[in-house]
């Protein structure tokens, strides 16, 4: 990347595959922050990753990065309320309540013989999204839920 005024210049490292699980990361951040010790930021694609990049990070000698997470998984959230300043400094929402209602409501219309070009304008449905910060984290922790939901969407 090429810098753009007053925003600093970001050099992307190769995209690392770490198969979504929570173990695979561990390794490869280690490595990556070893060989990277200015390493300044990660995203974490599942917060299933996100306890191994934050091992990794810490075993490669990296101790300055943020990370950002993607599930929006409650214990991640309750890791920000408990360390504000610490590395997970983002967690965003996808939403997976409202995911399964939306298919539900998707099958049926397909099952009443509905089009589904009528029901989803564009073949596209966009779920709700939050972004999760130590700012805002007391507002979405629930020790009760799993996962972050958005305002009027209910776990039955």
């Amino acid at each position: 990347f090429s810098d753009h005024g007053d925003h600093p210049q970001v050099t992307w490292l190769p995209i690392q595959y770490a198969q979504w699980t929570d173990d695979k990361p561990l390794s490869m951040i280690r490595d990556i922050a070893t060989g990277h010790p200015n390493l300044n930021f990660v995203f974490a694609e599942s917060d299933n990753m996100v306890p191994g990049v934050l091992q990794g990070l810490k075993q490669g000698g990296v101790t300055k990065a943020i990370v950002a997470g993607y599930n929006g998984q409650t214990s991640l959230i309750k890791m920000m309320l408990d360390d504000p300043n610490g590395p997970l400094q983002a967690e965003s929402t996808d939403g997976p309540f409202e995911q399964g209602e939306v298919a539900v409501q998707y099958a049926e219309a397909a099952a009443l013989g509905k089009s589904l070009t009528s029901e989803c304008p564009g073949g596209n449905h966009f779920v709700e999204s939050i972004l999760v910060s130590p700012e805002n984290a007391k507002q979405w922790y629930h020790p009760d839920l799993q996962f972050v939901e958005p305002a009027g969407v209910t776990k039955d």
